[in-house]
């Protein structure tokens, strides 16, 4: 789960940044898309490890991982969630 979680965490942020670079409306329109499906992709990761964690799933008990689900109980991580949703969509939907 940890390196799904980090490939897809780490997706957003370079997609977005391409986006940024892009030569066209449509290739950026494309690399929004992308980073919002890998922002979607990665608030699933972090609900199936604090879930893991919840139940006392072995995987999240071993001493590498304890963190990780500790951080995943943080409300933090969900109130930050919606805001790059909103910005990635409301974008996608202007004219930009």
């Amino acid at each position: 789960m940890g390196r799904q979680l980090l490939r897809s965490g780490t997706g957003v942020g370079a997609n977005y940044r391409e986006g940024l670079r892009a030569r066209s409306k449509s290739e950026y329109a494309a690399k929004l898309s992308i980073a919002l499906m890998e922002l979607e992709e990665t608030l699933y990761w972090l609900e199936l490890v604090e879930r893991a964690s919840y139940h006392g799933c072995e995987e999240a008990r071993k001493p590498e991982r304890r963190n990780l689900g500790a951080e995943c109980h943080s409300s933090d991580f969900y109130q930050a969630g919606p805001r790059p949703r909103r910005h990635l969509t409301t974008v996608l939907n202007s004219d930009f």
